[in-house]
């Protein structure tokens, strides 16, 4: 019966530091801290940024505001400081002559008038 060679055991290879990312490390550092000052730490680090890219970064991670609300822009509506005439005039328009008519009397009851 033929010999088999032995299979050489595998290699126990040292774990590796984790390497940080130019994007990773510029959010690792204070918000406060200038974009040129963040380029000079970098390049101590090994990293070569610009303020451009320091800034770009900085940007992606903030939220973005919204561009605008579902609301029609358009009129106001009339306030209770404004033209009393010009409220029963759209009152009357939206629910009728006789509507309106019906909710004068019941406002001259409840008064007493």
């Amino acid at each position: 019966m033929p010999v088999m060679p032995k299979k050489a055991a595998p290699k126990k290879s040292k774990p590796t530091p984790a390497k940080v990312n130019k994007s990773a490390f510029i959010r690792a550092q204070p918000a406060t801290m200038p974009a040129s000052e963040v380029v000079e730490k970098a390049k101590a680090e090994g990293f070569e940024i610009t303020a451009n890219f320091v800034y770009s970064v900085r940007s992606a991670g903030k939220p973005k505001a919204k561009k605008g609300s579902n609301v029609t822009k358009g009129k106001k509506p009339a306030t209770v400081g404004g033209n009393a005439e010009q409220l029963v005039r759209r009152a009357a328009l939206m629910i009728g002559v006789d509507g309106l008519e019906g909710i004068v009397k019941k406002i001259r009851i409840e008064a007493g008038l």
